[in-house]
């Protein structure tokens, strides 16, 4: 499973200046240029900061503002030059806070990290910037690092739920799931309609086995936003597992609607059609899948399955040599693979399966030679 950040971008900052000896025109200018920044006509802000640091008016402060206006044009590479020249002028935490995000949305994670240790180091109550730089050490992986920033950024705003919130995501990236229940719990119960709090919270709960509080949870969620594919996909999941079919169905096609490019809820419908011995339906969407996520070992393991089911052994054998390139490990679809070569007659190949699932699993060697057997009587 694909997860993501959720940003919550707090409103720009744009620094007050105080009126100098400058020349009434850089003056003019940058007043002008305030307006049209206030009604979001970025473009005519930037020339008119551009005059007015061309006229000495204010140039660290200009220059900042246009990195700023570049910024909400959500021009990521003008911005970060006009920001860096800023710093270069007039180092601010604003301006290393806003350097970050550029480089945290164009996901260079190791330079967001410099820029918001910056800034932090500026402001060090800085809390956008510690809970930012917590987010771009967690998509490196460095994970108590992240939850270092977070519990900082919690000692600062106690009563704020974002914190808890970015800690419950890291502790569940790092799949310590009654951590990540204990800060998501704590999210959503500072603030009642934090979406993504409850659906995070409902897949700690999932994953750490607890289906009647992960449901609980996830339809408060879908309460809050039923256009959440990830939620719909989530309680699929749940209704899959306790065999309600047909709820299932519900919240898998929905999801499909939501975002067509996640191969999870094809892959779901998939093992439902499975389930039931249609195995031309399942091999639809269990081929979707694939196509949608073409490094993903367990979609062309289904097919291997679907195709053996349908008598097509090439095919099967085929696809769970792609599953075993992709994930070496896969001792089913070596399993599967000698099992195709049984219903091809070619036993000296199915030995060799045998032989190769001997190293990996004992159960299933033995399971595999017990099929070659009764193969190879008369």
């Amino acid at each position: 499973m694909k997860n993501a950040k959720v940003l919550l971008l707090s409103l720009p900052f744009i620094l007050l200046l105080s009126i100098s000896s400058f020349g009434q025109s850089g003056k003019a200018s940058f007043d002008q240029a305030m307006s049209d920044f206030d009604a979001k006509r970025y473009e005519q802000a930037i020339s008119g900061f551009r005059q007015a640091a061309a006229l000495g008016y204010s140039v660290p402060e200009a220059t900042y503002n246009v990195g700023l206006s570049y910024y909400n044009l959500k021009r990521y590479t003008d911005a970060k030059g006009a920001l860096q020249e800023a710093i270069n002028l007039k180092p601010t935490a604003n301006a290393h806070y806003y350097l970050g995000n550029c480089f945290y949305f164009e996901q260079d994670y190791s330079r967001a990290v410099g820029s918001f240790r910056e800034a932090v180091r500026l402001k060090p109550d800085y809390y956008e910037a510690i809970v930012y730089l917590g987010n771009s050490l967690d998509y490196l992986k460095r994970y108590d690092d992240a939850v270092a920033q977070y519990k900082r950024a919690i000692e600062l705003q106690p009563n704020r739920a974002w914190g808890y919130y970015e800690l419950g995501v890291a502790h569940y990236n790092n799949e310590l799931y009654s951590s990540a229940i204990g800060a998501l719990s704590e999210a959503t119960r500072l603030d009642p309609s934090y979406t993504k709090a409850f659906l995070f919270l409902g897949m700690s709960y999932r994953r750490s086995g607890n289906e009647t509080d992960a449901e609980t949870a996830l339809l408060k969620a879908m309460r809050l936003d039923p256009n959440s594919a990830l939620t719909n996909y989530e309680l699929g999941f749940i209704y899959e597992g306790q065999k309600r079919d047909s709820d299932a169905l519900i919240r898998y096609t929905e999801s499909i609607r939501l975002d067509p490019a996640n191969p999870d809820p094809q892959l779901g419908i998939g093992n439902l059609a499975y389930n039931r011995k249609d195995y031309l339906g399942a091999l639809a969407h269990y081929k979707k899948a694939f196509e949608l996520s073409p490094s993903w070992a367990t979609a062309a393991l289904y097919i291997g399955d679907t195709q053996y089911h349908l008598k097509s052994y090439q095919a099967a054998i085929d696809y769970y040599r792609k599953a075993l390139d992709l994930d070496p490990k896969r001792v089913s679809a070596v399993y599967g693979m000698g099992l195709a070569y049984i219903a091809q007659n070619d036993i000296p190949k199915a030995r060799g399966q045998y032989a190769q699932l001997l190293k990996m699993d004992a159960a299933m060697a033995a399971k595999l030679l017990n099929a070659i057997d009764a193969a190879s009587k008369p």
